[in-house]
């Protein structure tokens, strides 16, 4: 299959002209209908546009994942297979459209665009060194498992009378994203930061995990706002205590130098890896 389609990142202008194209048709598909449209009904229709592209990509990537994930396992150093070029050229596409789309209209904030260059740059280097393909699997399927609720939140939010399936999708969200983002991704990430892989694999790994750890604690906060009118006297009492943390700048320092030490800790302690990139 390789020698008939060559390296599979040639593939890459065909994936680019797809989102591009998707991006193309919900702009044409969701043209304003009125002449005077508001501020705020064109950010949402623009949101709805980019949640739609991205719920394309996320469930594509995470059911291929899987499936790439079930056939040939995780080896961190053996030469990248022809799927797994193909799902990173694919997402990796994905990526480059959707930074310039996002920073275009406004839509990915900095930190989002801080996520998107990390993506980035790991498959850039990853497709250039040709290994480290079974780990970006692994890290699609965790980080992917919980993107598609949240695109549907968006989704559903854009009519009056789905709110209430946005509600449960944006739920869902959160306990998947604390679930796979927090605790699932540690076990496929400090296997890596203890091994021999070079320290860009290990420093990239770890910059997008510190990220993830920031929007966890976003998510957290978000989880008990969104429940704080339960009859639950735990929920409220969360709550609570949640915004009196926020205002603690000290709890807020602590805090993030234990994030940055999940994500750097070991790397740092263990420093033996083979090359620097």
């Amino acid at each position: 299959m390789e020698s008939d389609l060559g390296d599979v990142q040639t593939l890459m202008p065909t994936f680019l002209g797809l989102f591009s194209g998707l991006d193309l048709l919900l702009f044409i598909y969701f043209r304003p209908r009125r002449e005077n449209e508001t501020p705020v009904r064109k950010r949402k229709r623009h949101e709805l546009i980019f949640a739609i592209t991205a719920f394309f990509h996320g469930f594509c990537s995470f059911f291929l994942s899987f499936v790439v994930l079930a056939m040939e396992g995780i080896n961190l150093f053996q030469p990248n297979t022809f799927f797994q070029k193909l799902l990173i050229s694919f997402s990796m596409a994905y990526f480059i459209c959707d930074t310039i789309t996002g920073i275009a209209f406004g839509i990915n904030d900095f930190p989002m665009v801080l996520h998107h260059l990390f993506v980035l740059l790991g498959y850039s280097g990853c497709l250039h060194k040709d290994r480290y393909g079974s780990f970006v699997m692994g890290f699609l399927f965790l980080t992917e498992s919980s993107n598609s609720f949240f695109q549907l939140r968006t989704i559903f939010g854009y009519r009056s009378d789905t709110e209430n399936l946005s509600f449960f999708c944006g739920i869902l969200f959160i306990v998947t994203f604390l679930a796979a983002r927090t605790f699932l991704l540690a076990e496929l990430l400090f296997p890596v930061f203890g091994s021999t892989a070079s320290l860009s694999v290990k420093v990239l790994s770890g910059l997008i995990w510190l990220l993830s750890l920031h929007w966890s604690w976003v998510m957290l906060n978000l989880l008990f706002k969104e429940l704080k009118d339960s009859s639950s006297s735990f929920v409220r009492w969360g709550h609570e205590k949640l915004n009196a943390l926020r205002r603690k700048k000290a709890f807020l320092t602590l805090l993030y130098l234990c994030f940055a030490s999940l994500a750097f800790g070991k790397t740092i302690l263990v420093w033996n890896h083979e090359e620097l990139l």
